[in-house]
């Protein structure tokens, strides 16, 4: 028997948000997972022990978002946003339009990942986090207005909105 034991369980709460994927590099849904973990002396479970985190999980590749406690809310409303537009209500335009008007970090860090901008000088492709291009160095025209975590950067370490290869 064991004296002292980690309980593990993890739940996929369904569908709830359609993105592009930084992994898939394609539009993939994601799933609400919620993962639990009790702590267990002598086979009984200690009140209070019990920690719960959530993620938004891509449905093919897995690749996992965090999601705060707090932002629950805010990944209901993505629920039903994806409900209407799984039925038509919304399309595919507006749909984008009203996620990225949501004030969560997780959407925020998502878009940081996945959009881009394309520089009018050369025309290279550039990370939404980059405020001038990779390739030619001329500055965007309309910076970012994204606040977004260094682990959500393509280069963590970097501030964000700036140019990494800038010295």
């Amino acid at each position: 028997m064991n004296f002292f034991r980690l309980k593990g369980k993890e739940n996929d709460d369904g569908a709830c948000l359609v993105w592009k994927c930084p992994q898939c590099e394609v539009v993939k849904r994601y799933h609400l997972i919620s993962g639990g973990i009790q702590i267990t002396v002598v086979g009984l479970g200690i009140a209070g022990s019990e920690s719960f985190v959530y993620d938004l999980r891509c449905a093919t590749c897995k690749y996992d978002l965090r999601v705060p406690a707090k932002e629950l809310p805010i990944v209901e409303q993505c629920r039903e946003l994806t409900s209407q537009l799984a039925y038509g209500q919304l399309s595919a335009e507006a749909y984008g339009a009203k996620i990225k008007e949501l004030p969560a970090r997780f959407i925020k860090e998502l878009l940081a990942l996945t959009q881009e901008w394309k520089c009018t000088t050369c025309g290279e492709e550039n990370p939404i986090t980059f405020d001038a291009c990779w390739s030619c160095q001329s500055k965007q025209k309309k910076a970012p207005t994204l606040e977004v975590s260094d682990d959500a950067q393509p280069l963590p370490g970097f501030k964000t909105h700036t140019n990494p290869w800038d010295v």
